[in-house]
């Protein structure tokens, strides 16, 4: 059930810079034949309902459909799209047309728009990036895709998971998927947009393994009114957005960290550490624990400076509270961030640490215990100090 040819996946390299092609497979990216799995559907799709709920009141980010958007002025075939003509520009749409087949399954990226200060709602706006795509299979295909838990790969080096949008499901004749995936902006604006890649996962059975390989859509983007933009301009837009973690429902008290350090072939940037105190945990039952809960997030930047794809997989990390025992990463409240980083590669986030009953109320230190990467090498431990000092 699987290609005979093995696929070159285009990976974005820093700002500015073309898009490489990889021709090996780096650590924790899937091989040919091995497999991944999947959540059994139902609670997969609770437990993505509630982390987008979650992330939306400890975080302020938009996770739902914009709301009220201007229509988009779509140009005819091969004419350039219209630039902006006011301070909140128009959306810019970017005819795609581009299929991929496999295992009789067609991915179509019909078009992409640019959206300027789009309404999320509750007063959220944000920049972001929609993408408008069709799913068709053979009657006879028992396998599926899953376009919205595709991501973007910006040249700017920029990676982002998708939002919920307005993606339906139509199984009556099982053939179609159709709507519209929207990904919001952190670091990159539009107009500095010049070039993209859409990977989705492969073919999947009915036991949510992945047999099949990545769809992969390189898209040229070429704004009207392009802009290119540095390392330091986004990394200083990395830490303007992690401020917001800091005046979320349920924080007692944050901390200002600005931790920068090399691991091999990632630079880590620890930016905030932010405590919360008697909390909801929205998984308490599942995990059998007492609320109301206390955390602590770190806010995080995680860049490879280097040429070559790396795996840095920051949900491996462990935080020492005043030199206790380390505490594992609270998976279902962190948000999840792909262990693959191609050349240049930027990536932001948050980790939550729940804190176990025992540990006194007052933070005196913290140690983060995290990983050392370099290409083809196992992973090496090594532990940070986390400044907290006010």
């Amino acid at each position: 059930m699987q290609k005979t040819a093995q696929q070159r996946i285009r990976y974005q390299s820093g700002s500015d810079k073309a898009f490489q092609s990889v021709n090996s497979i780096a650590p924790g990216q899937k091989r040919r034949g091995e497999q991944t799995m999947r959540m059994p559907g139902n609670l997969a799709k609770m437990v993505l309902m509630l982390l987008a709920l979650l992330f939306i009141a400890l975080a302020g980010c938009g996770q739902t459909a914009p709301a009220n958007l201007p229509e988009a002025d779509t140009p005819a075939e091969g004419e350039a799209p219209l630039p902006p003509d006011s301070e909140v520009a128009r959306p810019v749409t970017v005819p795609v047309a581009q299929e991929q087949t496999q295992e009789g399954i067609t991915v179509r990226v019909e078009q992409l728009d640019l959206l300027s200060q789009a309404d999320f709602g509750d007063g959220r706006t944000s920049d972001a990036v929609k993408l408008s795509v069709v799913v068709t299979q053979d009657a006879d295909v028992s396998l599926r895709v899953y376009p919205d838990g595709g991501r973007l790969l910006l040249n700017t080096g920029e990676e982002i998971a998708t939002a919920k949008g307005d993606f339906h499901e139509t199984y009556d004749d099982g053939s179609l998927k159709r709507g519209d995936l929207y990904f919001p902006l952190t670091l990159t604006r539009p107009n500095e947009i010049q070039s993209l890649l859409f990977v989705m996962e492969g073919p999947a059975n009915q036991f949510f393994t992945v047999v099949g390989e990545d769809f992969v859509f390189e898209v040229p983007v070429n704004h009207p009114n392009y802009q290119p933009v540095d390392r330091g301009e986004l990394l200083g837009r990395a830490y303007e957005a992690a401020q917001k973690l800091t005046a979320a429902p349920g924080v007692a008290e944050a901390f200002s960290v600005s931790l920068v350090e090399e691991l091999g072939a990632v630079t880590l940037h620890v930016m905030d550490a932010v405590l919360y105190k008697g909390v909801t945990h929205p998984f308490a039952e599942f995990l059998k624990v007492e609320e109301p809960v206390d955390f602590i997030a770190l806010t995080l930047a995680i860049e490879n400076t280097g040429d070559q794809m790396v795996s840095f997989s920051s949900a491996r990390s462990r935080l020492q509270v005043n030199g206790g025992e380390g505490i594992m990463v609270d998976h279902l409240m962190s948000q999840y961030l792909s262990p693959v980083y191609g050349p240049g590669a930027i990536k932001t986030g948050a980790v939550f640490f729940l804190i176990p009953e025992g540990i006194p109320p007052t933070l005196e230190t913290l140690e983060l215990v995290t990983e050392k990467v370099a290409p083809g090498e196992a992973p090496q431990a090594v532990t940070l100090r986390v400044p907290i000092e006010a």
